[in-house]
């Protein structure tokens, strides 16, 4: 061999060449791959956001009180019919039960203090409706006239002490929101 010179490589030293070449082509595309991969990788997104009210249920009641006695022991009587509005967002309607009647007192003289608030409740504590009742919100301006009657009922056996008394009451009128 001539100084400076180098003998050829053989076919079997080219392909050992070749598939390190090549080899390494592959390491490096797949490296290059992962990172740059990762870099030109792009994403996109968007936020849409609101706000919203939140609607109330309301009703306005007006008692109209007819001034009827109470009495006789063991008689309900009709004392105040209500008037009812829808004041709110909503659709309302009338479910069972409608409402309640508290009996809040009973006034009597000293002379007369066997008579107290367990002698009187509301007619099977429950407002009785006129109607099937359906209110729509304010917007329409609907009033039904007379939709809940208000009952106290004197207890059987009431004693005669409570003549005379005066008895104060509260009514509670419950509607419940309906879709629509």
């Amino acid at each position: 061999m001539r100084p400076g010179f180098r003998v050829a490589p053989g076919k079997g030293e080219i392909t050992q060449m070749m598939r390190k070449i090549f080899g390494g082509a592959m390491a490096f595309s797949l490296v290059g791959a992962v990172l740059l991969g990762g870099v030109l990788a792009w994403q996109t997104s968007e936020t849409v956001s609101g706000d919203n009210a939140v609607g109330k249920p309301g009703i306005d009641a007006t008692a109209n009180h007819n001034g009827t006695l109470l009495g006789p022991d063991g008689y309900a009587v009709q004392v105040a019919t209500i008037d009812v509005s829808n004041t709110g967002d909503y659709r309302l309607q009338a479910s069972s039960p409608y409402g309640f009647v508290q009996i809040l007192g009973v006034s009597v003289p000293p002379a007369q203090q066997a008579c107290g608030n367990q002698n009187f409740e509301g007619a099977g504590t429950q407002l009785k409706l006129a109607n099937p009742l359906y209110l729509d919100p304010l917007d329409l301006n609907e009033t039904v006239d007379d939709a809940v009657s208000v009952n106290i009922e004197t207890i059987a056996g009431a004693p005669a002490s409570c003549q005379g008394a005066t008895v104060s009451w509260a009514a509670t009128v419950v509607l419940t929101t309906i879709g629509g």
